[in-house]
């Protein structure tokens, strides 16, 4: 048991082994990605100075394209005047078109209102028309209860005539009224009353009657002023409906005569090109093979200096790719040495349960004995 103690390996060194291989890998990485976004700079640095020097060269050629330009004669500058007259008016046509968008959007509004007050004047037409018929009908309901009460009113009061006329037979008879008389008088009494209370009934339900009836030509006349209203305004929106058609007829006019000018001035460009290119055809073809040389010639120099830096960068690129494969060797190195150590403390582990194990028994042992 001592002996597997000793043979054992310090477990302190190998963790202290582990943590040393770990700060160097992190080091290494650290070098590896210091390394990439150099690359990366250097890289885009030296592609934007090569852009920058391309483009230099394009903004010389230009400029001396523009100087030439300048040095034409009175038709280059009739050909400018042109072309900002066409623009000019090509700016005038877009003003006029974005107007006419204005106003046609203007227009399919007002329709959609007018289609809107449309409908609601129909539905205020259907409303009246409803309250109308049950106007008319509660005023035949009424005609009939008003019938029927003043027939109900004749006949009590032809009763109460005939009763009257009979308690004064008996009061000039001086005949006592007997007790069936009486009963009938008050019977009599009491159904005017009824009738005089059905009939302040009646009246009050006429009256409600008149006032619903008050209110539905209230607002007869109030949909018919709406109704008014909505006349009004449609005929507001047909006299802009017709002045907007006028300006589009107008507009038509006006682009009709604007694409007369354009083609005219069109014209005019087209014999001042005529005009300047046949000017500048001896002097074109005197200068350009000796332009075009000194360009080839610049393009060819660019061409190799851009050649030479790229070879450097790729050499540059080899030399960082072989210090990224040292890296990476040296990661895996890493990785395998971390594999041993683990794979050691794993038998260390299998050693420690061991000595464990027969630790326990030896002491079982001891204590049966």
């Amino acid at each position: 048991m001592l002996d597997l103690l000793r043979g054992a390996p310090d477990i302190a060194g190998l963790q202290q082994a582990l943590e040393e291989r770990d700060a160097e890998i992190a080091t290494l990485q650290d070098r590896l990605q210091a390394y990439q976004d150099a690359d990366q700079r250097d890289f885009l640095a030296d592609n934007s100075d090569q852009l920058a020097t391309i483009i230099s060269t394009k903004n010389q050629v230009i400029q001396e394209l523009q100087a030439q330009l300048q040095a034409l004669d009175s038709g280059g500058g009739a050909l400018a005047s042109a072309l900002e007259a066409a623009r000019t008016s090509a700016a005038e046509v877009e003003r006029l078109r974005k107007h006419v968008e204005a106003a046609e959007l203007e227009l399919r509004s007002s329709d959609r209102r007018l289609r809107e007050h449309q409908h609601q004047l129909q539905l205020y037409r259907e409303e009246n028309n409803r309250q109308a018929g049950e106007l008319a009908s509660s005023a035949a309901k009424s005609a009939v209860d008003i019938g029927r009460l003043q027939a109900a009113l004749k006949v009590a009061t032809e009763k109460s005539a005939r009763l009257e006329s009979k308690a004064a037979l008996q009061q000039l008879g001086a005949t006592p009224a007997t007790e069936p008389s009486k009963e009938h008088e008050r019977m009599m009494l009491q159904k005017e009353e009824e009738f005089e209370l059905c009939c302040a009934e009646r009246v009050k339900a006429l009256e409600a009657r008149e006032a619903a009836t008050v209110e539905s030509q209230a607002a007869v006349k109030q949909h018919d002023a709406l109704e008014q209203e909505v006349q009004e305004q449609m005929r507001v929106l047909e006299e802009r409906k017709r002045m907007m058609l006028q300006k589009e007829d107008e507009f038509e006019l006006c682009c009709a005569e604007r694409v007369k000018a354009l083609e005219a001035r069109e014209a005019a460009m087209v014999e001042s090109q005529a005009a300047v290119k046949q000017h500048d055809a001896l002097e074109q073809e005197v200068q350009e093979h000796a332009c075009v040389e000194e360009r080839k010639r610049m393009m060819l120099q660019k061409e190799d200096e851009f050649e030479l830096c790229c070879a450097e960068r790729v050499k540059a690129l080899e030399a960082r790719e072989a210090a990224m494969v040292e890296s990476q060797a040296a990661v895996k190195q890493h990785d395998a040495l971390e594999q041993e150590v683990q794979e050691q403390m794993r038998v260390l582990e299998g050693r420690k349960r061991m000595m464990f194990r027969r630790k326990r028994s030896l002491s079982f042992a001891a204590q049966s004995v």
